[in-house]
């Protein structure tokens, strides 16, 4: 088994993605757009009339899970971006 931090440098050094790599770089954007979708659909649900009369401790959670959900998005950019440059 190969320490992580000396894959990454191997890589960086030719400048190429290696196979994990390139795997993930194919499947980050359909992961961006499912979690774009269920966060948009999150933001509808809050949207509604009704939604802000349930119990206090229910909005807390979907409020996280909204919050949660809106920083694994910025990480998979974040990460798509890292790919893209090597």
């Amino acid at each position: 088994v190969v320490p992580a931090a000396k894959v990454i440098k191997r890589n960086a050094t030719t400048g190429k993605l290696n196979f994990n790599e390139q795997r993930e770089l194919e499947q980050l954007p359909k992961k961006i757009e499912t979690l774009e979708k269920k966060i948009a659909d999150k933001q509808l649900t809050m949207a509604e009339p009704g939604f802000y009369q349930q119990d206090a401790e229910k909005l807390a959670n979907y409020s996280q899970q909204l919050i949660n959900d809106e920083k694994q998005l910025a990480e998979f950019y974040q990460r798509w971006e890292l790919l893209e440059d090597k």
